[in-house]
């Protein structure tokens, strides 16, 4: 179970961190200048990783009954055929 939550951790922290990076690259891209943006860039480049990071974690906590099961620490339930 440990397993499970900490790479739905690092997966979703990956997701930030490239989210959080290409929108501080495009509003440095944008202002034509080399430095860290203003407060405003940053806001939005912060919530556009929190934004990504929660769809990553909504994808995977919907993705299946066995990632359920695997996460919650139960038993998936079996199909009988």
């Amino acid at each position: 179970m440990k397993t499970a939550w900490t790479i739905l951790a690092v997966s979703a922290f990956t997701d930030f961190i490239i989210s959080f990076g290409t929108a501080l690259t495009a509003a440095m891209l944008a202002a034509d200048k080399a430095q860290i943006p203003d407060w405003p860039a940053l806001i939005i480049a912060l919530i556009g990783g929190a934004v990504a990071s929660a769809r990553t974690i909504q994808q995977a906590l919907k993705a299946s009954v066995e990632t359920k099961a695997a996460i919650t620490n139960t038993p998936a339930p079996r199909v009988i055929e």
